[in-house]
C-alpha cells in the first residue's frame, strides 16, 4: 500500500479478516467496507461484531 501510495486501511482490515477469522476474501473485502452493518444470510459477519440484517426473517 506505501508502494502505491494507497492510504485506505479496508485492505488492511480485509487481510486481517481473512488470516485471523479465517473469511474467503470476497467475504473479508464486504465486512471491511460495510461501516458495521451488513445486509446478509451468512452468519460468518457475526464473530467480527459487524450488525447483520438477515432479509430471511421478517422485519419486526
Amino acid at each position: 500500500m506505501a508502494l502505491c501510495g494507497i492510504e485506505d486501511t479496508r485492505y488492511l482490515k480485509a487481510a486481517i479478516y481473512v488470516k485471523e477469522y479465517g473469511l474467503k476474501v470476497f467475504d473479508a473485502f464486504h465486512a471491511a467496507g460495510c461501516g458495521g452493518r451488513i445486509i446478509s444470510s451468512d452468519s460468518v459477519y457475526d464473530k467480527l461484531g459487524i450488525t447483520r440484517i438477515d432479509l430471511r426473517k421478517p422485519s419486526e
